[in-house]
């Protein structure tokens, strides 16, 4: 199965996504912040980032930027993890920043797990 990196502040929402995860026998990375996520996958090089926006130390769209910026983790897929409404302003950055797609928060678990799978697409296994 695919590596996921789950990069949310609160420990309570990466638990819920970890253990749905982990259930489709992804392993799963977690990072509580930006900074630590940056590090992550560029260790790593995880086939997904499930990323909340609204992230401490570095937000959730600089992380994406930044990880857009980078040869090395140019072509890592990404998924918003978020409570924050999907306005035109947010498709207009997942388009700008080719991001696979949006979990909204709170999200039911058959749900967050369809998005993810499609997220994965053509992920080596």
């Amino acid at each position: 199965m695919a590596t996921v990196l789950v990069v949310d502040d609160s420990a309570e929402s990466r638990l819920l996504v970890r253990v749905l995860l982990e259930s489709e026998g992804h392993a799963v990375a977690e990072a509580v912040d930006g900074v630590a996520a940056l590090t992550e996958v560029r260790a790593s090089q995880p086939d997904l980032v499930v990323a909340d926006l609204s992230l401490p130390e570095l937000s959730g769209a600089e992380l994406i930027r930044r990880l857009r910026a980078d040869p090395s983790t140019r072509s890592v897929k990404v998924a918003l993890y978020t409570a924050t409404e999907v306005n035109a302003a947010i498709r207009d950055f997942m388009d700008t920043y080719g991001v696979e797609c949006v979990i909204s928060k709170p999200a039911e678990p058959q749900a967050l797990l369809q998005t993810v799978r499609d997220a994965l697409g053509s992920c080596p296994t």
